[in-house]
């Protein structure tokens, strides 16, 4: 288990928040983080993003320079009438996730969609020159 861990952690870096200081970040902090999978099979790499109460529209992917950013907001989901809120736990707001991506990855292919509250991402790797 070592061994895999090791080779997955050279492999794919997820580089930064989007935070302070964060060189890659285009817009303010995020204010929570989606959880994120990233795995490897024969055909590619597979990034799944979980978003319930994201909607398709505030969601944007891209590639620069190698690196993967998954980037969008959820907004806040309590009704006006409320009064007083007595716990609240669900984050929304901004939410940037950036993963570097291995040099083999094809990001001219790159398919996305979006079903059942998880972003699922498929990149192919390209064929061995």
């Amino acid at each position: 288990m070592r061994e895999f861990s090791r080779f997955f952690s050279h492999t794919f870096t997820i580089v930064g928040t989007g935070g302070a200081g964060d060189l890659l970040s285009s817009q303010p902090g995020p204010t929570w983080q989606p959880p994120i999978d990233i795995y490897e099979c024969s055909a590619g790499i597979h990034v799944c993003v979980e978003l319930p109460g994201v909607q398709k529209d505030q969601l944007e992917v891209s590639v620069e320079g190698g690196v993967l950013r998954i980037a969008g907001y959820r907004s806040k989901n309590v009704p006006d009438s409320v009064e007083h809120v007595h716990q609240m736990e669900i984050p929304y707001g901004h939410f940037a996730r950036y993963v570097r991506l291995p040099e083999s990855a094809d990001v001219q292919q790159i398919n996305a969609r979006f079903e059942d509250a998880y972003l699922m991402i498929e990149i192919p790797g390209r064929a061995a020159k």
